[in-house]
This record gives C-alpha cells, sequence and structure tokens, in this order.
C-alpha cells in the first residue's frame, strides 16, 4: 500500500502507462489504486488540459459504433432460424406435394409475420443500447 502512496505522490500530469494499463485487473484495484495507476486525483479529477490531451491521445471516452445491416439482409436473417424453416418446408409440400395452395400461402405469410415481429424486437433491443450513447 505504500508503493501505491509514493505512486500516487510522484504522479505527473502524464497519462499512465499503456502497457501497463492493458495488463492491469482493473475490477481487482480499489479506487485508490485505480486512481494510482491512472495518475488521477480522486477529490479533483484531471484538469481540463489534461483531459483534452489524454482523450487525443488515447481518444474518446465512447463506445465504437457497429456497422448497421440492410433493411433485407435482416430479414433474410430472421430465416436462419430452424422453426422458419420448417415452417417453409411445410409450406412448399403443402402447395406442391399436396397441391394445398391456401395452406401453404397461410403457412408464408405466418412465416413473414414472424420475420417482422422478430425485425421489430431487434429493433427495440437496438434502441435500447444505443439510448445511453445519445445520453453522452
Amino acid at each position: 500500500m505504500a508503493e501505491i502512496a509514493a505512486a500516487a505522490g510522484a504522479a505527473t500530469a502524464h497519462a499512465p502507462d499503456q502497457a501497463a494499463t492493458e495488463t492491469t485487473v482493473w475490477h481487482g484495484l480499489t479506487a485508490q489504486e485505480a486512481s494510482a495507476q491512472l495518475q488521477v486525483e480522486p477529490r479533483t479529477g484531471l484538469d481540463p488540459a489534461e483531459v483534452e490531451r489524454r482523450r487525443a491521445e488515447v481518444g474518446p471516452n465512447k463506445l465504437a459504433e457497429a456497422k448497421t445491416e440492410p433493411g433485407w439482409r435482416a430479414f433474410l436473417r430472421q430465416y436462419r432460424d430452424l422453426m422458419q424453416l420448417v415452417l417453409l418446408g411445410a409450406a412448399i409440400v403443402s402447395i406442391v406435394a399436396l397441391q394445398e395452395f391456401s395452406t401453404g400461402v397461410v403457412i408464408i405469410g405466418l412465416t413473414v409475420l414472424n420475420a417482422i415481429l422478430g425485425l421489430n424486437q431487434e429493433g427495440k433491443a437496438a434502441e435500447s443500447v444505443a439510448a445511453p450513447q445519445r445520453c453522452s
């Protein structure tokens, strides 16, 4: 603990060593230990000049944005589900082998409805994930 206090006292206005921060098990450190490692005074934080310097060095404290998937591809991805494929198979058998066109069309309609509902759920989940990023 004495080493940490000495490190905190000897901290300069420079960012911590990049290699040391990449190998640190942060969840195992106390707040004081993490502050010393990052060379930050817990009560006052960083001065604005140091914040800008570190931001220029390591980038903003922001999650990387995911690449957006085209709508048609997201729709087709819904058909990777085994149940969707089974229903499509049943629709094809119903139309081709049994000559039950109305049954086949209804089954295909149900798979399309299921895919639309799946896309809707994914959209809501993506919006929930993106909400905290919009607030910052």
